[in-house]
């Protein structure tokens, strides 16, 4: 037994620090405790005060809990909010129920006088409870078509559970005996099992209801799904206030992304490029079916896409339309090389068939001539800027007063416009156009050429026209309306080939759209006689290859040179060679036949006396003309000579035409007799 007493002071904090020695005694300054140390627990063990006011709530309820309070008395109890009171005669519990002492001596599992009353009292009519209950099991019953179990929150009723049919959960409503709720029902029948849920207003009948399902996100209750009275369903978006699937039980339509679906289905994406549904197969393929009502699947259309990224479209169980992979558009061919193909399926021979229709689908009323639609070719240069590369556009050119049940007068053509090139912002211009009646202008809009030249192609101010058969013509700066017409200010010209002879002609200078006059300026006739001045190749009762009828105005045939030198005027060829030739000079012509010693044979000098009795025989004569009556003293007769020198004489063979003679044939005949002559004087003069 220790033999000395310690006794130690400090603070809450030191003395738990603090292992003392065993029996020793610490004061705790800040509890106004002792502890009593063990020599080996830091801190020791407190002592509970008299007002017990260092021991916790949880170590009092350690040390009573499964212990006996053998006799105990309280003068004021508080249970939770609620102070319980009492008297030699009554307990008062605030909630109106008064007990005997004899009725509350009761200890659970002992039996007395209370246990004995409540075990045989009839139930309550309407029996409160406040508090919490527990109960192994409870049941209610009612000799009625309900049995209700009212739930209520601080005297507030907030629904009741009850059965009729099947379960009824009930919520409170403006209706003072019945709310809305849910009925849990079943039944049965050949072999099938059902559970139905309903939702119900008040008595069932006299309000509509709706069914709301709702879900937790650990934070708060979320919408997920409303059927209204009206049998639409609403479903809700993550956050339970939007819904996104919606199915209108009226019009009998589904909508995906909105409420107000217009279709049988209606899905709406979100705003800006967005996937409003999705088909997916686990094949290859996915086909989406459309077909009207009760029609056959070998008759229906359908959409479908491939694993090869291919689009198609059906109709009557047959492919019209694929967009490949590629981007590539084909109509009647499921393999299309450009970015649209399209191919026409006619086996009729001779026949034209139009395998793309372009419709300007306009709605304006009567539209004026000038109006058309086409086709664009647009594209980008070089530097990347968007251009207008080309189009091919329809022109309306002429319509009439009537305005309804067809325009008799409406005329159409089609135009072609290409870009010249410049700025960004440039244009094409019309570059053709083929006009209502065929006719077809190169860098200018037709003329308003006259129905019977039934083809005309006009580049600028020139055209070639054929008006059927044989009949074509070329005009410069002229057209035809009914009558010849200049196109712009200037000379007209034209060419006609018809009946196999061609005709060149030419109009004086005038104004735009004034008259023209024309005059023949040449012709080949069908015979490729060359005729000017004059539409026949016989002319004097005499043809030629070449005529020229002289006017009086101009030389026939002015064959010019470009300087005073040599130059050859005609040339005249046979197939020999080159037979003879006129010549000019800087003053005079020549005229030379072909002499050439390598054209001759058997090569001679001439009798002298031969050419001076042929001289002898010649006839000068003198003779008037009696075509203008002039005279000429001397000359010969054709028919006289042609006995003497007949290589001096054209003699047709045709016995009507006029006989001719050619005095140079004569010249070597005379230079003969001229060397004989003067032979015979020098022999005179020498003898």
């Amino acid at each position: 037994m220790a033999t000395q007493l310690q006794i130690r002071r400090g603070t809450n904090s030191q003395v738990a620090a603090f292992t003392g020695a065993e029996g020793e005694i610490v004061v705790n300054t800040t509890n106004d405790s002792v502890h009593v140390n063990d020599g080996s627990t830091a801190g020791g063990f407190e002592m509970a005060r008299a007002d017990l006011n260092n021991v916790s709530d949880t170590s009092l309820n350690a040390a009573l809990t499964g212990n006996t309070v053998s006799a105990l008395t309280i003068t004021t109890l508080t249970l939770g909010s609620t102070a319980i009171t009492a008297t030699g005669t009554e307990l008062n519990l605030l909630d109106g129920v008064t007990a005997t002492t004899a009725e509350l001596n009761y200890v659970d599992g002992v039996t007395s006088a209370i246990q004995t009353q409540i075990n045989t009292k009839a139930p309550l009519a309407s029996p409160t409870f406040t508090g919490t209950a527990t109960m192994d099991g409870l049941t209610v019953d009612s000799t009625t078509g309900f049995s209700w179990l009212p739930v209520s929150t601080a005297g507030a009723k907030v629904g009741a559970i009850g059965t009729g049919t099947g379960l009824i959960i009930n919520t409170p409503s403006v209706n003072s005996s019945f709310g809305s709720g849910l009925a849990i029902d079943g039944s049965y029948a050949s072999d099938l099992s059902s559970v139905n849920v309903k939702a119900f207003g008040p008595k069932f009948s006299s309000y509509g209801s709706e069914l709301n399902l709702f879900t937790s996100d650990d934070t708060s209750l979320l919408k997920r799904q409303t059927i209204a009275s009206n049998g639409d369903i609403s479903f809700y978006e993550d956050t339970g206030t939007t819904p996104k699937l919606f199915w209108d039980a009226s019009a009998e339509s589904l909508g995906i992304g909105t409420s107000s679906p217009s279709r049988t289905f209606h899905s709406l994406g979100a705003s800006g490029i967005s996937t409003a549904g999705k088909f997916e197969a686990g094949g290859s393929q996915v086909y989406v079916q459309l077909s009207s009502n009760g029609q056959a699947d070998g008759d229906s259309g359908y959409i479908g896409y491939d694993s090869s990224k291919n689009l198609a479209l059906f109709t009557d169980n047959t492919e019209r339309l694929r967009i490949t992979s590629a981007g590539n558009a084909g109509i009647g061919t499921t393999s299309p090389s450009t970015k649209l193909q399209v191919t026409g399926n006619s086996s009729s021979r001779n026949t034209i068939v139009s395998n793309v229709t372009l419709d300007g689908g306009t709605t304006v009323a009567y539209p004026y001539s000038g109006f058309g639609f086409g086709i664009n070719f647009i594209g980008r240069d070089y530097g990347n800027a968007v251009r207008n590369y080309a189009s091919i556009n329809t022109v309306m050119e002429a319509t009439s007063s009537n305005s309804g049940g067809g325009d008799a007068g409406f005329k159409a053509g089609l135009s072609f416009y290409t870009n010249g090139g410049g700025a960004s912002d440039t244009d094409p211009q019309e570059r053709m156009r083929i006009d209502s009646l065929g006719n077809v202008g190169i860098g200018v809009v037709p003329e308003a050429w006259h129905s019977a030249f039934t083809e005309v192609l006009q580049v600028g101010v020139a055209s070639l026209i054929t008006s059927g058969g044989d009949n074509a013509r070329v005009f410069s700066n002229a057209y035809y309306d009914g009558a010849y017409k200049r196109i712009g200010t200037g000379y007209a010209h034209s060419y006609e080939q018809t009946g196999g002879t061609h005709r060149w002609f030419s109009a004086a200078s005038g104004s735009a759209d004034s008259s023209i006059s024309w005059e023949e300026s040449m012709r080949i006739d069908p015979n490729g006689c060359l005729l000017r001045n004059t539409t026949s190749s016989t002319v004097n009762s005499s043809g030629g290859e070449i005529i020229v009828l002289n006017d009086g105005n101009r030389a026939a045939i002015n064959v010019a040179a470009d300087s005073t030198s040599s130059r050859t005027g005609i040339l005249f060829t046979n197939p020999n060679g080159t037979v003879g030739s006129i010549s000019m000079s800087g003053s005079g012509i020549s005229i030379v036949q072909s002499s050439d010693q390598r054209l001759k044979d058997n090569i001679q000098d001439a009798e002298a006396e031969d050419a001076g009795a042929l001289i002898d025989a010649i006839q000068v004569r003198q003779f008037d003309w009696k075509a203008d009556g002039s005279h000429q003293r001397f000359g010969m007769v054709a028919q006289e000579l042609t006995t003497v020198a007949p290589e001096a004489v054209s003699a047709p063979e045709d016995p009507d035409e006029m006989m001719g003679v050619d005095y140079s044939k004569l010249v070597p005949m005379l230079v003969k007799e001229i060397q004989s002559l003067r032979a015979r004087v020098t022999q005179l003069e020498n003898n």
